[in-house]
């Protein structure tokens, strides 16, 4: 056989690449010439994207971000209809209906309301109904979830037209989409006893939007971005991000354990209060829906109780030490709070749960990668930066779960009082399983000096 190379080499395949298509991932540093070269040059058969350009991707980022906008408000208003459809005592009609859909899709996205009218006092049914002049900003982590996860697949379309830089662009696009749909939104669907603020609002939205649609890009551009850093950043990064993520999942869990338990102990307490509410069948769905996704606020709160610094509630508090609140909103979720007085002497092992997150976040590490040559001072560093993570994590959280409820003032964790105590135990805990597994290698704590017996 002859080894002169054959004329008809096949189109599109490069010279010294064999095995190479065009439109498959690159390899070893290669890179397409542009996103619709990636995507449309997989063959006759494939379909070809549009050359990307500036005009183009702010188009479809305007498109897609008033899309996910109108997405969400109809979604909202849906709610609202159904909580309110065979409620005749409701007195509301379709124009009402849709503000108030509106106003739920302000709240979704961490907006403010200025309220004043009528509430239930507290859970009891024997207290009557008070007057409210206040601001609510109780935030609805599950709506906030919601509206953060469809931004992020409007990020993730969006950054799979470009490349990393101009993504950012229009992330940066989004939130000011959002953000100026907000402030629309909130000059125009203002009721005779609700308000919205449109500076607060406006903030929200872009702050919510924003974070989603980063995170989207971040899930298409973020590994390319993690391997063009210095393999010893990269190596660090591959330890310590899931030890992170493994304490804070241990925290939360454990958030969500103390919070089923009061829920399934005051079960009695959460029925009188749907009773007080009388929903009817499809309020009563509408009302499901609602703790459903109240549930993440309680499960934080809860995570915030065992960590030590506790929540507030208006002028009461829940702590370590027990609780003092006597009041609180009229939600039947609110019955897993517990009662006023002193709490358990068990109560004061809630932030060993923190060492048990920090430990089991070194016992990853320890898993999941080759550590056996792992020095003391490699140990304490990822420690110390599984620690740092976990707090970022933890204050982010406790800001995102703080809010205000009329009359009963402020609601939630100090955030930098809970970002502090979870940075804490969970170096702890890091330190001390990483002392033993370094200790069970057969390796000394502290390096003798040559010379020294």
């Amino acid at each position: 056989m002859s080894s002169t190379r054959s004329p008809a080499r096949p189109v599109g395949r490069p010279a010294g690449r064999p095995g190479v298509r065009p439109g498959t991932s690159r390899t070893a540093g290669a890179r397409p010439a542009s996103p619709a070269a990636a995507a449309g040059g997989g063959g006759s058969g494939a379909t070809r994207v549009p050359q990307p350009g500036l005009f183009a991707d702010v188009r479809a980022a305007l498109s897609q971000s008033l899309g996910a906008v109108a997405l969400g408000v109809v979604v909202c208003v849906a709610l609202v209809a159904l909580g309110w459809a065979g409620e005749p005592q409701a007195g509301t009609g379709w124009v009402d209906t849709l503000r108030v859909g509106a106003l739920a899709w302000l709240l979704a996205h961490a907006g403010r309301l200025e309220v004043h009218g009528e509430v239930a006092a507290s859970t009891s049914p024997a207290d009557p109904l008070v007057p409210v002049v206040g601001v609510v900003s109780l935030p609805v982590l599950g709506l906030v979830l919601l509206a953060g996860l469809l931004a992020a697949q409007v990020g993730r379309r969006l950054a799979e037209r470009t490349w990393p830089l101009p993504s950012l662009l229009l992330v940066g696009l989004v939130a000011a989409v959002h953000g100026g749909a907000a402030w629309l939104l909130a000059t125009t669907a203002g009721l005779a006893d609700a308000d919205p603020v449109p500076a607060a609002c406006a903030l929200g939205a872009a702050a919510v939007s924003g974070a989603g649609a980063l995170v989207g890009a971040a899930d298409v551009h973020g590994p390319a971005v993690v391997d063009s850093l210095p393999r010893v950043v990269r190596s660090q990064l591959q330890r310590v991000l899931p030890g992170a993520a493994v304490a804070l999942t241990v925290w939360l869990t454990a958030g969500a354990l103390l919070v089923t338990t009061g829920l399934v102990l005051d079960v009695s307490q959460a029925v009188d209060v749907t009773g007080r509410l009388a929903p009817g069948p499809l309020g009563g769905a509408v009302l499901v829906v609602l703790q459903v996704l109240l549930l993440p606020l309680l499960v934080v709160w809860g995570a915030a109780l065992l960590a030590g610094p506790g929540v507030v509630l208006g002028e009461g508090r829940i702590d370590l030490q027990g609780s003092t609140v006597t009041d609180a909103p009229a939600l039947p979720l609110l019955a897993a709070l517990p009662d006023a007085g002193a709490a358990p002497l068990w109560a004061w092992g809630g932030p060993l749960v923190l060492v048990l997150a920090g430990g089991l976040a070194a016992w990853h590490a320890h898993r999941h990668t080759s550590s056996t040559g792992a020095t003391v001072a490699d140990r304490v560093a990822d420690a110390v930066a599984v620690a740092a993570l976990a707090g970022t994590g933890a204050l982010l959280l406790a800001l995102v779960a703080r809010g205000s409820f009329g009359p009963w003032g402020p609601l939630g964790a100090d955030p930098l009082a809970v970002s502090a105590c979870v940075t804490g135990g969970v170096l702890l805990g890091g330190l001390a399983v990483g002392a033993a597994l370094h200790l069970l290698s057969g390796r000394p704590l502290l390096r003798r000096r040559a010379g020294r017996p």
